[in-house]
Formats: structure tokens, sequence, C-alpha cells
């Protein structure tokens, strides 16, 4: 078998070379018109200029800061903005703001009328957050159509005989509580004696510490709530609870909690009830800071037990504790001890919370293949066949009392019901616009919020709607799990074929037929909730934009663990949009927890839309602290190498005049305003990210593979270095969904093609036994049609839908498939395409274990545009590969906006060598155009610097004194601000002018070549003038800058402003009275021993004489 797969194989690729060139000018492009490259490069368009996530913060804005704003957006070369109403100015433990006009109210429908007129006259673009906050929702939407969770309860009956009992009611939240379905099944013999004990619930939980902490034996873990709408700590308005549900009556004579440590409950209550809805107090009593505390009481005997938490120990805040830490809680008795710590009899479905929607995967973009895998079957293990599941539905009387006849035997009955979600409230809202989150699978629910909200606000902009407003949106969705809707049975018949009640039972972990018969229904039961998230939410908000002659770029694919199919979710936006942080030093650490865009951009590029955006740079930890050239750009660069074409900055906030200086912040994200003190200097850094922009907009995305990542939900893509399609480094690949697979995907001259005009090479499947039944029928056809295909042999349907003759049909599809033609397993996408001989788009020689290099490709008809970029803070000097011959390199620098013909590169086996010398953190674009008249070039592409001579000190820094500094002092020589005596200096935030005279040196003009000023090291950003004449802004390594033309033999001035952050004056404030402090603002995480940021010229400084480079 392997040796004839292996002759297939060579034969394959042998089909796929002779088909596919090494450069494929039939892929068809968007037609750009004449010199469109270098005119999007001099000024780039709208569309490819920066947004800023414009915080309305707390509705704290004034007409007179909304003006100052957009005219200082449009000055320094942005395109516009994200109108976000909210709050979170406290979040980290920063002090409030003080409210401003409530979103929606007659007030703020004012500022916002303001701000779109405005925004015409200056030629801006702006999109409108339809709520404040985030989690889509407010204080007009009910808790009927608010977003919710299936909630069940169990009780046992035996037959034959009466059954006449009042159920026990589920537990709730927010005191809402509607019955879904109720149904029973026969236990087996073995189960009948089983524990009465039918499990613990509570009134939340965090995902990083679950329920399950009480109950495995283990101090050093432990529960954490978060408690009510508002999430606050327990308290009697808005207690936490821990609740023992028995299958029956059960005699409790003692109650044992074991706190974590410091965090435990103080105040509390132990309640029982018969029926789950009538609770009385069995003893209050107060529970020890750091011991265990044993609570005993005469035996009773009841089927719940309720531990009411009033108040918690929290040494962080112990007049407001935020929530209740418990690590061990048990009830013991006559009857037995609970949680029972013996080890289950039955084996679970593997991960059935998550695989049901009642727990979150881990927190963003996550890893879906758990819900993928479950343990071997054993026979006998299921619960019941679905012959033996009863519907009981029509037996529940309105107060859940159960009139029933009762077969032989014993049975458990489940009592389904929805509540409100943990989390499915509006987050980080302003005052006033608290409330339930919309019930996304409900089509009525949007409609209602659309018609009480949004339409007002657009009938507010009037003719602007649809030209200045360009955009709506909704940003991150974090209501975690939700898992119910009034209308799911039906639309879930409806889309599946088949009805859902008798598998109810395994949403309450049980097994119904079989393992893998209760896995496929989950499969089917978590394909609906997302189906309908974009049928009933997305795709009306993208119908009724476009209506209004708008479009919408919601954070529609989380990157949160949301029920949905992340890429179709993104598909359906105009503009398809995600999220990428910045360094922080304490949150979302690594690349994987930072860069969530090449999922929107592989939507993009699969559904035909041009833009790819993504709320950017933001943070948590530092305040304005994240440097520019080593953390800023590097993450722009990484983000643009996975797709971005269009940064929405986070955040922006309009902080007015009388909110004093550096003014008012969100807690989070790199804070950018006009505020901020480079500001009047940061056009240039603006510059280099639209220029970026504009050139990554044009034409279209170049990959080698489309990667198909299932059909299951939830389902998210990674970052590109996950490389789910095994083909880096070197090539690149999309994402696509089975939508496009099914309705977009077909094939022409061997490639896979789209009707947008991208086009791939092959297709890689995801690693699984399981596959779609329709995509393989798919797959069946575009193997037929020639395409090439790589991935393992399905061996079952991932659907219960048609079961089982569906496996029948994937064997029979399958067989004749694999491995006799276009189709190959056994080998990786990289593999194929190397035997092939197709090399790949992007190599590089040079470098070491620390270079870190990436690259993004675009074509824009016979244009090949390349984006390099070195992420370390290093130079490098490396010899890149590029798959295109025939055509002259170009280098555009990004920085500079200069561009030139590269004088060194050779074309050898369809690939053109060009030598790259990259700044510390610096980036290329690498443009093929024009036909070369020669294969080999041999001429210098980049200058050779020789310094002549050092300007030492003694140096005279100006300073402002208004910030608290002397206005004048001497430097001997280039030090740190911070490392100077006077406190002035060491805590002194804002710009200071280096001066300093001197000679040329003794010989020139004899020197030969052209004269630079090198300013060595410095930070952040300074500006550069000589003789009075300005040379220009310098933000990036090398700090270097031509003074040949402005330069005289003697008496040169040089004058070097030096611009520095925020965070050292602020730093220096806290040990001042608040009277004397020069700063304002609401951000408290700077203290006085927070660490100082080194600040100023450093240099060395020099004058280089360089030999230029030439052409030939």
């Amino acid at each position: 078998m392997t040796a004839l797969r292996s002759a297939l194989f060579c034969a394959l690729t042998g089909l796929i070379w002779a088909g596919l060139p090494a450069t494929v000018p039939s892929q068809a492009a968007q037609p750009t018109a004449p010199a469109s490259l270098e005119q999007a490069w001099e000024n780039p368009p709208t569309s490819a200029r920066v947004r800023g996530y414009w915080w309305w913060l707390n509705g704290r804005v004034t007409k007179d800061a909304i003006l100052r704003d957009l005219q200082e957006m449009k000055a320094k070369g942005w395109g516009g903005a994200l109108i976000c109403d909210a709050g979170g100015a406290s979040q980290d433990g920063n002090d409030p703001v003080a409210h401003g006009p409530t979103f929606f109210s007659a007030e703020w429908r004012e500022l916002f009328k303001y701000t779109l007129r405005e925004a015409d006259r200056l030629g801006l673009e702006m999109s409108l957050n339809i709520q404040s906050g985030w989690n889509l929702g407010g204080p007009m939407v009910t808790a009927d159509d608010a977003a919710k969770k299936l909630v069940w309860s169990e009780t046992r009956a035996t037959g034959p005989g009466r059954f006449e009992q009042k159920l026990p009611e589920p537990a709730s939240r927010d005191g809402y509580y509607r019955d879904a379905l109720l149904v029973a099944y026969r236990l087996k013999p073995a189960d009948e004696a089983g524990s009465l004990f039918g499990g613990l619930k509570s009134c939340s939980e965090q995902p990083k510490h679950p329920l399950k902490a009480l109950a495995d034996g283990d101090p050093a873990t432990f529960w954490v709530s978060t408690t009510g709408k508002l999430r606050v700590g327990p308290s009697r308005e808005h207690p936490a609870w821990v609740q023992f549900e028995f299958l029956a009556p059960t005699s409790i004579d003692r109650l044992t909690i074991e706190p974590r440590p410091g965090y435990g409950p103080r105040e509390c209550e132990l309640q029982v009830s018969d029926d789950g809805q009538a609770f009385r107090t069995v003893k209050s009593f107060t529970g020890a800071e750091k011991q265990p505390t044993a609570v005993t009481f005469d035996a009773l005997r009841g089927r719940v037990f309720r531990l009411m938490i009033y108040g918690a120990f929290d040494p962080q805040s112990p007049q407001s504790p935020r929530n209740v830490q418990l690590a061990e809680v048990r009830l013991s008795g006559p009857d037995g001890s609970w949680p029972d710590s013996r080890p289950p009899r039955r084996r679970a479905i593997e991960n059935w919370q998550q695989k049901a929607g009642h727990r979150p995967l881990h927190f963003s973009a996550p890893d879906t293949t758990l819900l993928l895998e479950d343990l071997a079957p054993e026979p006998g293990e299921e619960d019941a066949r679905i012959s033996d599941v009863l519907d009981l539905t029509g037996q529940l009387d309105k107060d859940g009392t159960l009139r029933w006849d009762v077969p032989p035997g014993v049975w458990l009955v489940l009592r389904f019901g929805v509540t409100i979600g943990n989390h499915s409230y509006v987050s980080t809202s302003s005052d006033d616009w608290k409330g339930f989150a919309l019930d996304v699978l409900d089509a009525g629910a949007f409609s209602r919020y659309w018609d009480a909200v949004v339409e007002p606000l657009l009938a507010d902009a009037g003719p602007l709607a649809g030209r200045v407003l360009r955009y709506l949106h909704t940003d991150s969705w974090e209501v975690e799990p939700i898992n119910w809707t009034p209308t799911l049975r039906e639309e879930f018949r409806q889309r599946r074929g088949y009805d859902l009640l008798p598998y109810m039972p395994v949403l309450a972990g049980r097994i119904i037929d079989s393992r893998d018969a209760s896995n496929r229904f989950l499969h089917d039961f978590r394909r609906t909730i997302g189906d309908l998230a974009i049928d009933h939410h997305y795709r009306l908000f993208r119908d009724r934009a476009h209506r209004h002659g708008m479009e919408i770029h919601p954070e529609s694919g989380g990157p949160h663990a949301v029920p949905i199919d992340a890429q179709q979710c993104l598909g359906f936006n105009d503009v398809p949009m995600s999220e990428f942080w910045a360094w922080s030093w304490r949150h979302r650490v690594g690349d994987p927890n930072r860069f969530f865009v090449k999922q929107p951009a592989s939507a993009a590029h699969t559904y035909g839309r041009k833009l790819v955006a993504a709320e950017g740079f933001t943070t948590i930890g530092p305040h304005w602290q994240e440097t520019i050239w080593d953390n800023l750009k590097p993450s722009f660069d990484k983000a643009c190498c996975e797709g971005l074409n269009l940064l929405v900055w986070h955040a922006f906030v309009c902080s007015p005049q009388e909110e004093g200086l550096p003014g008012i912040q969100y807690f989070a994200g790199t804070h950018f305003n006009p505020n901020t003190t480079w500001w009047s200097r940061s056009a240039p850094f603006i510059a280099y990210l639209d220029r970026c922009q504009a050139l990554l907009q044009q034409g279209l995305f170049v990959a080698d593979v489309c990667y198909y990542y299932g059909d299951h939900v939830p389902n998210f893509a990674q970052l590109k270095a996950s490389d789910p399609a095994g083909v880096l480094p070197g090539y690149d690949y999309d994402t696509v969904t089975e939508e496009v697979l099914l309705q977009r995907m077909t094939v022409k001259d061997g490639r896979l093609v789209l009707p947008d005009g991208m086009s791939y090479r092959l297709l890689a499947l995801r690693n699984q036994a399981a596959i779609s039944l329709p995509v393989l029928r798919k797959l069946k056809e575009l193997a037929a049609a020639g395409a090439t295909i790589v991935g393992p042999k399905p061996a079952r349907a991932t659907s219960l839908s048609g079961y089982p003759q569906c496996d029948t049909e994937v064997r029979q599809l399958a067989d004749p498939l694999w491995d006799k033609g276009r189709i190959v397993s056994g080998r990786t996408a990289r593999e194929v395409l190397l035997a092939a001989g197709v090399q790949p788009d992007f190599e590089f020689r040079g470098g070491d274990q620390e270079t870190d290099v990436d690259y993004i490709h675009r074509r824009d008809g016979a244009a090949e545009i390349y984006f390099v970029a070195n992420r370390a803070p290093r130079p490098e000097s490396l010899a890149c590969r590029f798959r295109v011959t025939g055509k002259a390199p170009e280098l555009w620098d990004p920085v500079t906006g200069q561009r030139r013909l590269a004088a060194a590169y050779e074309m050898r086996d369809g690939r053109t060598t060009v030598p790259l010398e990259f700044a510390p953190c610096g980036s290329w674009f690498v443009v093929f155009r024009a036909p070369a008249a020669d294969k080999i070039a041999s001429g210098r592409s980049f200058p050779q610097y020789r310094r002549i001579t050092e300007i030492a000190g003694p140096w005279t820094v100006r300073f402002d004194p208004k910030w608290g500094a002397p206005a004048s002092v001497e430097f001997p020589k280039l030090v740190s601000w911070t490392e100077r005596s006077e406190p002035g200096i060491q805590f002194y935030s804002g710009t200071a002018t280096y001066r300093r005279s001197f000679d040329l040196p003794a010989g020139y003009p004899r020197l030969g070549g052209r004269i630079w000023l090198d300013l060595g090291q410095l930070r952040e950003l300074a500006e550069v003038r000589l003789n009075g004449r300005p040379l220009g802004i310098l933000w990036t390594p090398p700090f270097r800058v031509d003074i040949s033309n402005v330069m005289q033999p003697k008496g040169n001035v040089l004058e070097v402003d030096v611009v520095n952050f925020w965070p050292n004056r602020i730093i220096g404030d806290q040990s001042l009275p608040p009277d004397k402090q020069f700063t304002k603002t609401n951000i408290r995480k700077l203290t006085k021993d927070t660490d100082l940021m080194p600040s100023g010229l450093f240099g060395p400084v020099t004058l280089d004489v360089v030999e230029q480079a030439n052409t030939k």
C-alpha cells in the first residue's frame, strides 16, 4: 500500500507541476488604473488611512473636544473614527470618570449629529458602535430577549404507579426562568441503586476557577464567583450561592466549608428546600477567614440545600469584596457525605460540558480539537436508547407539578428550562446603559433593538448615513456560552432533519444510543446555534444596514469562545474585523494570545472583501508606556503579515480640555489623542501606517494553499504560525469555511478558484476522521475537475442527520477517491508542493535563531507586491528570495516613502534573490513590475556609512518649566533624563531641545559623498533642525538624517527636539501633594514605585559620510 501511495503521489505532483507555473499570471486581480501604486503610496486614499477607536468615555464629551479631535485626526493623516461610547475607566484600580450625556439621550444625539456634520466638512469617514459598551443590548432589552442558557433539575420516579409531585425548579439567574422540555428515561438496573446526589450548581463561576473545583478534594484549587448583572461581589442584594441537589429527599446534619485563605465566605446562611423553589433557613453563621468552618445542626431532610453567601473576605477590597472564593465544600449526614469523592462508575462523554455549550473553551480563538475527540466506546455504556426517552412536557403543570402514570422501573426525570446566561449582560457601558445582552439566536430580539435604537440614530444621521457615517459596528461578543432560544427545537428539526427531544439527556451529560451518536448530536446542536447566530443576527444586521446604504464591521468572529463558526460570521461582514494586541508584560503574553488577524484576513480573501480591519495596539497593563519603534511598529508589521490592511487604533479617548493633561483614559489600550506628548510629531508614524495599508489594499492576496477548517461550532482560525495547513515556512494559506467550499469554489486549469479572483494550488483538509457529507461530495466534484487535495481519508460523517446511511455514503465516496487520483493522504501540503517543484514564495538566507522575519504577498495585475518585516530589535542583512522572475525588483521604504530600483539581485530557477538590509524592527516593500534588463545586477542597493567625527558635549538642553523642570541645563555628556539628579528632569515628560554648535572636520569638502547626522540612541522620537532648517522627525532606527544641503563649514547650530511619554511626570507627581501635581488623569496604575522610562538623547551623535548605493 505504501509503495502504491508513493507512486500515486509522484504522478500527482507531476500533474500539479505541469499545470502550475511558479508565477501564475492567470490568477485574476482587480483592475488597477495606471500609476495607481504610486498614487496610493504618495497619497493614500481615505480607505487606507488609520481609524481611531474614538472612546466617548462614560459619555464625557463636549462639542469643543469633538471638534478638536476631528480636526487633529484630519491634520495627522487619519481617515476617520469609530464612535464608541463606553465605560471602563475605573477598571484595574483606576478612577471613574464623571458621567456625561447618556448614550441615546437627546443631548447625546445632538453631539452625534454635530460629529457627523463636522466629519463631513473635514472629509472623514465615521463608524458607529450601535450601543454603549459591548455585548449588544441595553436597558430596554427584556429578559425574554436576553441571551439564555439551558438549566435542568433531576428527579427519580419509580413505577408502576401514579407520580404527582412538584419538580425542583432548576437554578436560575435574575429571577428569570422558563420551562423548555421535560423528558424521562428508564434507568438500567445497575444505575437504580446509584447515588442520590444530583450535583452542584452555583450562581456563577469564572472559567479558570469553575464550580467543579469545590468537589475535587484538592484545597489548592478553588471556585470563584462572578455575581449578578453588575458583576459585583456578594451582598444581601446580590448574594452568591452554591446549591446541592439530590434526586430524592436526603438527611443532612453537617456542612463544612474550606475557603481560599483570605478570600472565603463571611456572612453565610444554609437553606433547605423540598422543591428547589421555596427555601427555609437552616442556620446562619459567620465563616472563618483562613480556616475551615464546620456547621452542625439537627438532622433534617430535603432535596435541595443552598449555601447563601452575603459577604466575603477580600484583603484588597475589604469593604466591597469583588467575589467569593471557596476551595472545598461538603454536606454530610446519616445517609452519606457529598459531593461523593469516589470515582464515578460511568464514563461521561469527554468534555461534555464544553460540547453542550455549558462551559466555554479557553479564552480567545481557542483550539477546538477537544470538541472532536472522545474516549473509545465500551459495550453497554449508554445510559438509554433513544426509544427509552419519553416526552413528558405536556404533563407538567405551570406550577412545576408533574402528573404522570409511571411505567414499571426506576426513571430519571429531567426538567429542562432556560434562564439568563452567566455573562448575558452589556459590558463596559457608560452609566445608565446597563442591561441584558441580546439573544443573538432570536431574530425578533435583534429587530426590536434595531427599531428602538438604531433606526432613530440613522434618522438623526439623515443624508450623511452611507456617505459620512459609512459603517455600523458591534464590539466584542463576550457573553461566553449560550445554548438555548425559544425556537431552537423547531429550528433544529428544520435544519438537521430530526427532533432533538430524545437526545436532550445528552445535554445533561448522558449517553443516548451510543457515544458516537451522542457526539454527533452535540455537533448538530452546536452547529444549529452557530447557524442561528448568523441567520438571526448578523444577516439581519447587514441587510438592514445595506438598506440605508451603509456597511458593517462588527467583531463577529470572537475571538472570545462564543458558539459561532467564526470565519463564516466574519464573511458576512462587509469589512471583516478582529483585533491584535501590542506587547504587554502582564496580559496576553505571546503571539498566540495577541494576534487574531489571520481569520478576518482569510474571511476577506475567500468572501470577496477588500478590507481587513482590526482593533489594534490594545493592551492591559501599560499606560502611555507602549514604545513606538520596538513595540507598536513590529506589532503592526506582524498584523500586516497576517493580512491586516486597516488599523483601528485602540484607544483614542475624547478628553475635554477641562479634564487636564494627560486627561481621562480608558483602563486599557495604547493611549493616543491630542493630549499625548508626541501627538504633534506623530504624522510620520501615521504616514508609515497609511502607506503600508495603501499597498496592502492593492490587488489580491497570494497563497498556494487553502485549508478547510471543518464544519463544527465553535470554530476559529488561529494566527498564521499555527500552520494548520502544514505549509510554513515560505508558503502562505487561507482558511476556508464549509460555506465557501460548497458555494464559491470551483476549479480552473487545475487551480481552486473563487469568483472574486482568488485561487490556490491545492486544498488541505483538517486532520480529522469525520467529514461533512456535503463537503465530501464537493471534494469528489473538485477532484474530478482537476483540483489537488491533501488530507486524511474520512471514515464517517460529522452529523447524525441521515445516520447510518450517511456513513455508508462516506465510505462509498472516499474509497475510490483517496490515494488513487487527485486526493492524497500521508503527506503535508508543503511536501506535496516541494515534490511538485513549486518553490516557496519567500525565503531568506542569513540570520540565526534570533532572526524573526515574516512576509505577505499580494498581486495587483502584473505587479507583485511583497511586504517583508523584521520583528527583532536588531539589524539584519539577509538574502531574500522571491518566487518571481523576469521583473526588476523595486525597493519601497514605507518609513521614508522613498522608492528605488534594487541595484543588486539575481534571477535563477524561477526566483529572484534580493539582498536586503533591515534596521532594527525594519521593513520593506519589494515590488516587481517592469521587465528586468538583466538576470543579474551586481551593484549596491544600500549605502555604506563611515563615521568621520562625533559631536560630543557639552549640550545645552532646554525644558518647559511648566512641567517642573529647569528652563535650561547643561549636559556634559548624553544620558537619560532619569539618571540626572534634578527631580524636575528625572520626572520630566514632554519635549526637551538639545542645542550644540559644531564645525565640520578638517578636509571638508574633500570627504566625498554626502554627510549624514546620526543621533545614535534616543527615547522616544526626535525632530532635527540644523542652522534653523527643519530636517524631519525621526521615530525609528536608524535615527539618521541627511544634512548635506544645509550644513556649513563652521558655526553649524544643531537643535534636536526629543520627546518622551507621560509616565515619568505622572510617577513623579505621586510623591507630591495634590495641589502641587502637574498632571491630571484618572489613571492610578502609575505609582511612585513604578519604574521610570529611559528618556532623552543618548547618542553617540556622529557625522557620517555616505558612499551612495548605485543602480547597476
